[in-house]
């Protein structure tokens, strides 16, 4: 009998009962695994029917179609919008978002996001100022030509591109395949979109400027 038992008995306690019930409460634990994470593909049903053109002006076709959104050329900007955002329940301060583009026609921006932030939004930009800058507008009023998220990426026509967006708490990531381009901390810093037609692409949504884009595999991953 070790000192420890012999402790508990001297006062009048019998560790036996208590110890098995320690026992088959670590047991119980053991056996329980954390809940999944959700996540939604949001190019399939249901969530395909919730995509609409976001009515820009003298903006080219946008539509769904084969599991690929298509935004053709307009004058300037083509849009395409998710309605049923806030019907996911996602947090708007922790998720992941991922998707796939290509620019298959013209010069400048393609497949470039908008996504929920705080009270608003922002939008990564792929592409734009004449085919190669990247970036996230807007950040403490300055857009993507201006502020810390600047970038540069040689993007070819015809060819997918995997863009992966994480959001959490203040702490916003981007990837292209797999590289790392926006790794900015939000804190205390104010967000929003620019102005013009982009905010018709919130809550979530994809434009193109002057391009025709594809866009596939789209998938929001709750953090």
């Amino acid at each position: 009998m070790n000192r420890f038992t012999q402790h508990f008995r001297r006062a009048g306690f019998d560790s036996r009962p208590f110890f098995c019930a320690c026992l088959v409460l670590v047991l119980t634990n053991c056996g329980r695994q954390a809940e999944p994470k959700r996540e939604w593909h949001l190019l399939d049903a249901p969530h395909a029917a919730a995509w609409k053109a976001a009515g820009m002006e003298n903006e080219g076709k946008a539509f769904l179609k084969d599991g690929e959104l298509i935004t053709g050329i307009g004058e300037p900007m083509t849009g395409i919008t998710f309605t049923a955002w806030e019907s996911l329940g996602v947090p708007r301060d922790r998720y992941i978002i991922e998707y796939e583009a290509m620019r298959a026609e013209g010069g400048d921006f393609f497949g470039s996001i908008t996504f929920p932030v705080r009270d608003s939004g922002l939008t990564f930009i792929m592409g734009g100022w004449g085919g190669s800058l990247t970036g996230v507008s807007s950040i403490d009023d300055m857009d993507a030509s201006e502020n810390m998220t600047r970038g540069n990426f040689a993007f070819e026509n015809n060819r997918w591109y995997r863009v992966r967006i994480e959001l959490r708490d203040d702490d916003l990531t981007i990837t292209i395949d797999g590289r790392p381009f926006v790794g900015v901390n939000l804190k205390g810093r104010q967000t929003g979109l620019r102005y013009g037609e982009i905010s018709k692409c919130l809550p979530l949504g994809f434009a193109s400027y002057l391009t025709t884009a594809r866009i596939r595999h789209v998938v929001v991953r709750e953090l």
